[in-house]
Formats: structure tokens, C-alpha cells, sequence
């Protein structure tokens, strides 16, 4: 039959349909547009789903009938009802039917009912992943094994682990972020993988003896968990095992784990004290990065090594002991720890590495034991209180911004060995008035000591001119003066970008003091002396009443004060008179110390002006 409808327009415009019964498959040409249309048989809506089991399909509902394992589905081959996928709002798993094959009921995003029988012994991987709609399921007694990513549903707020459950595959419960408490039944052995990760909403977690191992990134970004109990037979934390669950507040290692993981405790922002227990050798790259609310943290003696940014950005965290026997500390280990005021460096350690402190705001002293014999790049970067370091007479390298930007660094002593002075290394230490350097070094590198604008003396020792490269000097005080050896006076004044300072460049002798201060020892009987001796600008002074020494006791900490209303233009010390290299402008002051015992190496000294 055929009908045809015609419009009076500037043109005619014809539509011919045709009626009747056509064939499936059978291609349809669009008048209008030219697109091929093509239509479908319709998809079944039963069939089989096992060697004797079906599944039917209708209002909704889906169910899977008759005896035996269903078959397991994948990527590549989908469960037959996959085109009805968003239709399932129910399930119903008949009694007979004894397994959930892999992927059965992947993205029924409308599921919201399931029911299982207790012939049913095992769900298989992925069998109810992002159901997005599905809150509960009962699960069976029956049941013993939960394939990994079973239920990675965002909606599913309870689901009940029978005790027969031994097996919890990888993933099982991943992404479950509503899901609020969890009890994981007594036969299970291990976690696995992921089983848990990102489960946000997830506040408790019973985990019984039976655990012996909890995988890799089992509880990760489990935001809302609070307190977990690990059980005693467990020996290894994974890595990422804890990571960002950030409202940790405490957790118990059980003294049997002898192995943490790398960014196992990561972004715990809420944990305040941790006890490593004796056993673990090492704290892996990233362990405690993040954990802002940390204070304490007890290390062992059996750690050796403490790796890549282990406590990074621990900022409550305000003192930590490290043990004799640690032998490295990694880049970055205690980078952006804020409120660390003071840390000691075990005997043994061979280097500082890159941005090990890097940040450390709160810091103010720091000693580096004599087996260290570098310091990295940045690795005091930005310890913006660190007012003094000792650094070791094995040092041979102080690298590139090493104590850059340390604004209330004062002093600082280049040992003899050390050869190079790197690029910035003590840029922005605009607290820094004196600094020697020692005929060793050859060379100093570009803004070396950039900014360092307190900076009243430069002491070199070396008597042929050491490379210097451009803006070394830059940002420094106008009144600042080099002191170099009497003899070779002339040589830095017309040394390659030495010249630029040659006003300010100063000669001395065996028997002048340049800017500074210095320290000498004796003992007569059963007394030791200690002299402290500065040499300091007339302006330093200028309108000042006193001078006060403050010498500190380096074994308790105890501070003696000493003032005086003189200072002097010449020393004498076995029979030789030392005088100030610039005499004209320059004066000294001096303090010494009396003690029943040699403990020299323990007390330092300051000189201010009230």
C-alpha cells in the first residue's frame, strides 16, 4: 500500500511511506538526510548461563535458574543480558545454582535487590562491579571464597562476611564509599591488594588473629577510619597499606612486623604518636609523609636506614631521636618538618643528601658528625631559626644551596678539606657576619653568598686567589671587607672579578685578627681555661652601654652571662701580641671561661651589645 502527501510551497515536497512487514536487517534509505538507517531482531530475553543453568529476564527481573557453576564473564565476552544491563533492578538467584560467575552482573547500575541461596559457595571477580544503585546484600553461609572487585558498589552501605569466608579476593570492596563498618570473619589469612581502598565513609574495621598479612594499599584513602587494630601475627605492613586516611588517629604496630612498606602511613593527618617496633631496619621512602599531626615517633636501634622522604612534611613532629646504627637518611627525609627544633645526626652517617632539612623552620642547631663528608644541594634550605651548625672537619663538599635562605645563621666555620663553595650555598643568610674560608677551597661559585646582607668579613686563608665566579659578593653590606694574607694583597685586587672588590680587600698578617671570633684553650694545675676572642667594627658598638657574652654549657644546655664596658686593641697570648687587621676601625672584645674539667668542645659563646 502506498500513500503520498503533497504541500503548496515555492516548491513541491513529497514523503512516500511504505507499509507492510520487512524483514530484520533490512536497510531503510532517509529521505530527508541520506543516512542509512538499519533495524534490529531483538535481543532474547532467556537463554543459558551454564552447563545446566539459565538465566530469564522480565519487568526487571533477572533470574538465574537450575544446578551448578554459572558461567564466568569478562571484558571480552559479556553475560548474554549485557544489552539490559541498566533494565535489572532485581536478582534472584535461584536454590541449585551453586557460583556468581566473574563479571555476571557488571554495571547494572539500576540494581537495587539480590537474592542468593545457600547452595551458592563462591562469588566470582568483579560479579557486582559499579552497581551503583545496590546498598545491601545478604550474603550466605554458604559462601566461602569473594572474588577480587565482587563488590566495588559506591552505594553499598552493609554487607554481612559469613564466618565460612576464607578467601577475600583483590579489591573486593574498593570504591565501597558508603559503606561504614566491615567485621572480616575469623578464617581469613590475608587482605589482599586494595580490598578496601577508598572505602570513605568506612569508620570501623574488625580484623581477627587470624590476619597474618595485609596487602598493598588495603585501606588506602579510607578517609573516616578512626582506630584499627593490627593483629599480632602480622610481620609486613605494605606499601600504601594505610596511606591518606586522614583521620587516623592512633594505631598499634605489633612488635611481630619486622617490614613497613613505602607510603604505608602517607597523609595520616590526624596520627599524633607512632611506635616503630624493635626489629624493622628500615623506614621506607614516604612512610610517614604527611602525617601533619605526628609529634612522636619512637625509632628503634634496629633501623639502619631512614629513606626518601620518610618524615616529609611531619610539621607538629618537634623532636626525634635517631639511632647510632642509622648509616643514611634519604633526600627530603625530614624536608618541610616545621616545628623540629632539634635533631641529632647519628656518628656513622656519611653525607647529608638533598633537602634532608630543607624547610625545617623551627630548627637552631644542628652538629654533623665527623664521618659525614658532604653536604647536598638544598639541604638546609629555608631553616630560617638554624642560628648554628658545626660542621666536621672529613667535610670536603658544601653543594649547591646548602644553607640557602638560613636568615638567622650568624656564623658558620668552613673546615680545612672542603674545596668548593657551590652555587648559593649560603645565599639569603642575611643574619651571616663572618665567614672563613679556608686555603683548601678553589674555588667559590656563582651567588655563593648572594644576599647575605649582614655580611661585615670574609676571612681567606688562601694566598693564591680562588676562582670566583659573578655575583658572589652581590646583596652584601657596602662596609663589608675581605681579608686576605698580607703578601698577596695586590694579587686579588686584580684577580678575575676579584677586582670589583678591591676597596674593600684587606691584608693581614700572622699577627692580625680579621673579623671574627676565635677560641683558644689552656690549663694550668687542675684548671682549664677557654678564651673567646672578637673582632668587631667600632659601629658595631657605637652608642652601646655594654657588651654581653652569653657562653653556653653544650651538655645541659645552661647558659652563664658575663658583661663588660671595655674592649681592647691588641691580645697577648705566649708572649705574642694579636691585634685587629684593621685596626683604625676595628676593636676587641674578650671573655674566658674557667673549669674544673676539659669541656671546651661543649661550650659555644655569643657577643651582643645592650
Amino acid at each position: 500500500m502506498k500513500h503520498t502527501w503533497k504541500k503548496a510551497a515555492s516548491g513541491l515536497l513529497a514523503l512516500t511511506l511504505v507499509t507492510g512487514s520487512l524483514h530484520a536487517d533490512i536497510a531503510l534509505q532517509d529521505l530527508f538526510s541520506g543516512a542509512v538507517l538499519t533495524t534490529h531482531a531483538e535481543d532474547p530475553t532467556s537463554g543459558e548461563c551454564g552447563e545446566n543453568v539459565t538465566w530469564s529476564l522480565e519487568n526487571g527481573v533477572l533470574t538465574i535458574s537450575g544446578t551448578g557453576k554459572m558461567k564466568n564473564y569478562s571484558y571480552y565476552k559479556k553475560a548474554p543480558w549485557f544489552n539490559y544491563i541498566s533494565d535489572i533492578t532485581e536478582v534472584v538467584v535461584e536454590s541449585g545454582v551453586t557460583s556468581i560467575g566473574n563479571e555476571a552482573f557488571e554495571e547494572c547500575t539500576s540494581l537495587t535487590s539480590v537474592t542468593i541461596p545457600d547452595s551458592v559457595t563462591s562469588i566470582g571477580e568483579g560479579a557486582f562491579i559499579r552497581c551503583s544503585s545496590l546498598t545491601s546484600v545478604t550474603i550466605p553461609d554458604s559462601v566461602t571464597s569473594i572474588g577480587g572487585s565482587a563488590f566495588v558498589c559506591s552505594s553499598l552501605t552493609t554487607i554481612n562476611i559469613p564466618d565460612g569466608v576464607t578467601n577475600i579476593g583483590r579489591a573486593a570492596f574498593a570504591k565501597c564509599s558508603s559503606l561504614t563498618s566491615i567485621v572480616i570473619p575469623n578464617g581469613v589469612t590475608r587482605i589482599e591488594d586494595s580490598t578496601f581502598r577508598e572505602c570513605s565513609s568506612l569508620t570501623s574495621v574488625t580484623i581477627p588473629d587470624s590476619v597474618t598479612s595485609i596487602g598493598g594499599s588495603a585501606f588506602d584513602r579510607c578517609s573516616s577510619l578512626t582506630t584499627i587494630n593490627i593483629p599480632d601475627g602480622v610481620t609486613r605492613i605494605e606499601e600504601s597499606t594505610f596511606s591518606d586516611c586522614s583521620s587516623l588517629t592512633s594505631i598499634n604496630i605489633p612488635d611481630s612486623v619486622t617490614d613497613i612498606g613505602m607510603y604505608a602511613f602517607h597523609g595520616c593527618s590526624s596520627l599524633t604518636s607512632i611506635v616503630i617496633p624493635d626489629g624493622v631496619t628500615s623506614i621506607d621512602q614516604n612512610t610517614f609523609e604527611g602525617c601533619s599531626s605526628l609529634t612522636s615517633v619512637t625509632i628503634p636501634d634496629s633501623v639502619t636506614f631512614i629513606w626518601i622522604s620518610a618524615f616529609e612534611g611531619c610539621s607538629s613532629l618537634t623532636a626525634i631521636h635517631i639511632p647510632n646504627g642509622v648509616t643514611s637518611i634519604g633526600p627530603s627525609a625530614f624536608k618541610n618538618c616545621s616545628s623540629l627544633t632539634t635533631i641529632n645526626i647519628p656518628d656513622g652517617l656519611t653525607g647529608i643528601d638533598q633537602k634532608t632539612f630543607s624547610g625545617c623552620s623551627s630548627l637552631t642547631s644542628v652538629t654533623i658528625p665527623d664521618s659525614a663528608d658532604c653536604i647536598c644541594e638544598d639541604a638546609f634550605r629555608n631553616c630560617s631559626s638554624l642560628s648554628t651548625i658545626n660542621l666536621p672537619d672529613n667535610l670536603k663538599y658544601i653543594f649547591e644551596g646548602a644553607f640557602s635562605d638560613c636568615s638567622s645563621l650568624t656564623t658558620i666555620n668552613i673546615p680545612d678539606g672542603v674545596t668548593s663553595i657551590d652555587m648559593s650555598a649560603f645565599s639569603g643568610c642575611s643574619s651571616l657576619t663572618t665567614i672563613k674560608i679556608p686555603d683548601s677551597v678553589t674555588s667559590i661559585n656563582w651567588s655563593a653568598f648572594y644576599n647575605c646582607s649582614s655580611l661585615s668579613s670574609v676571612i681567606i686563608e688562601r694566598e693564591i686567589p680562588a676562582e670566583l665566579e659573578g655575583r658572589v659578593f652581590l646583596g652584601t653590606s657596602d662596609d663589608m671587607k675581605i681579608y686576605v694574607p698580607a703578601a698577596v694583597v695586590e694579587d686579588y685586587k686584580n684577580a678575575e672579578n676579584w677586582s670589583e672588590y678591591a676597596d674593600r680587600i684587606i691584608g693581614y698578617s700572622d699577627t692580625q685578627l680579621p673579623d671574627g671570633k676565635y677560641k683558644q684553650t689552656a690549663q694550668k694545675g687542675n684548671t682549664y681555661y677557654t678564651r673567646y676572642v672578637f673582632v668587631v667594627p667600632k659601629t658595631d658598638f657605637a652608642g652601646k652601654s655594654a657588651a654581653k657574652f652569653t657562653v653556653t654549657d653544650g651538655r645541659d644546655d645552661t647558659e652563664y652571662i658575663f658583661t663588660t664596658r671595655y674592649f681592647y686593641t691588641g691580645v697577648m697570648s705566649n708572649g705574642i701580641t694579636y691585634t685587629p687587621a684593621s685596626a683604625k676601625d676595628r676593636a676587641m672584645f674578650v671573655v674566658t671561661v674557667s673549669s674544673g674539667s676539659d669541656i671546651s668542645a661543649e661550650l659555644t659563646c655569643k657577643l651582643d651589645f645592650e
